[in-house]
């Protein structure tokens, strides 16, 4: 019975000492790091973090609108003039053998005027347009566009590309052709293939090319 006394009473001085040095006798689990309410990392603001993201997309999106409304120079083609001479390009230059007969007229007549040739591969997909602008000497001034569109699209709505740079080409085989229309045999003319020699050319003013 002593014994147990003496047991007991250890116990309560082991309790006492600890308790006086500032320790806990019952722990308890311990604190998994982070869990505390106190931390360095400053808070996320997740409604400034969602609002600078509207604002970049907004940003982006007045950029694409902007691009889109951006107008684009239409080089000689706002010129808007008549041409003497359309051919259309389908499956051959000579598709309406009157317009490449005109043509051939025009290069071989020593004077100025204007052809415009048009290619229309199909089915309605793509589409490119040469202005020939000659100048009665063997020579044009030559610009090119061209526009293009998935099988879906309609065509004939679609936005030009910006032109290609304008340029002076010789009009070939005008020897060859003089040839041939004074014999009576295929007298025709068109732009492609037929142009050579191009060099890039500052693109005159539409006054300048008045046939």
């Amino acid at each position: 019975m002593t014994c147990l006394v003496l047991r007991n009473s250890l116990l309560l001085l082991t309790l006492t000492t600890l308790a006086a040095a500032g320790c806990d006798p019952n722990p308890g689990e311990p604190q998994q790091p982070g869990s505390s309410g106190d931390t360095d990392d400053p808070p996320t603001d997740t409604a400034d973090t969602e609002h600078d993201q509207t604002d970049t997309e907004h940003d982006q999106t007045d950029t694409d609108t902007d691009t889109m409304g951006e107008d684009i120079d239409e080089g000689l083609f706002a010129c808007e003039m008549a041409p003497q001479c359309d051919i259309e390009y389908h499956l051959d230059p000579w598709d309406d053998p009157s317009t490449v007969e005109c043509a051939a007229s025009l290069v071989l007549s020593g004077e100025s005027g204007l052809i415009l040739g048009q290619y229309v591969p199909g089915p309605g997909t793509y589409e490119e347009q040469t202005l020939v602008f000659v100048n009665g000497d063997g020579t044009a001034v030559v610009q090119s566009r061209e526009r293009s569109c998935p099988d879906e699209c309609e065509l004939d709505v679609q936005p030009w590309d910006p032109p290609s740079n304008t340029q002076e080409c010789t009009l070939g085989g005008l020897e060859a052709l003089a040839d041939a229309c004074e014999a009576g045999q295929s007298c025709q003319w068109w732009p492609w293939d037929n142009l050579t020699d191009c060099t890039d050319l500052a693109a005159p003013m539409c006054e300048e090319l008045t046939m």
